[in-house]
């Protein structure tokens, strides 16, 4: 399944439920706000790329070029596997890495954290992409220990909100074009 490109009203909705994740996810993970990033990943051309305007706070610009292959890094697993996968980094290693160095060296310098969230499509087909919610800096306390009942229930309530509020507006585009 390739996603299409979304219309300017489409992409100016989902874009905007994106913006409110952020908000969100700040609170959720008691993280500021202005480290806390979000980005949607299609498949294009049999790979995950970010789509145009389907971000918030994405300023590092390389990192809008990335092209991810099923099975790779956290959005990669995300997609391939249909479950959360959530990465950290370490020093100069990330957790579970497995991108290839010339898309690693792509990341934003002070990435430190992303949460890959698989955006069903309905019908069980493949994933309609994947939505990353990510942070500039150390690892929020709240994902640190991924056997903790607070960490399940903020991949709960993060796929809840991607769930109830951008999968609607990401199936019902595909499938009008699709």
């Amino acid at each position: 399944m390739a996603y299409p490109r979304l219309s300017g009203n489409e992409e100016k909705q989902v874009g905007s439920k994106l913006q409110a994740l952020r908000q969100d996810a700040a609170r959720i993970l008691s993280y500021n706000v202005d480290n806390v990033r979000v980005n949607f990943f299609g498949l294009e051309e049999g790979v995950l790329r970010p789509l145009a305007g389907l971000s918030d706070n994405m300023t590092y610009a390389p990192e809008l070029t990335m092209e991810i292959r099923r099975g790779q890094g956290g959005t990669g697993t995300a997609y391939e596997s249909g479950e959360v996968c959530v990465l950290s980094k370490t020093g100069a290693t990330w957790s579970g890495n497995n991108l290839p160095t010339d898309e690693l060296t792509k990341v934003h310098p002070a990435l430190g954290w992303v949460i890959s969230l698989p955006v069903e499509s309905e019908g069980g087909g493949p994933p309609l992409g994947v939505v990353n919610v990510d942070g500039l800096g150390a690892l929020p306390p709240v994902l640190q220990d991924e056997n903790s009942e607070q960490f399940e229930l903020t991949m709960v309530i993060l796929k809840n909100i991607i769930d109830g509020s951008i999968q609607p507006d990401l199936q019902a585009a595909y499938w009008a074009k699709g």
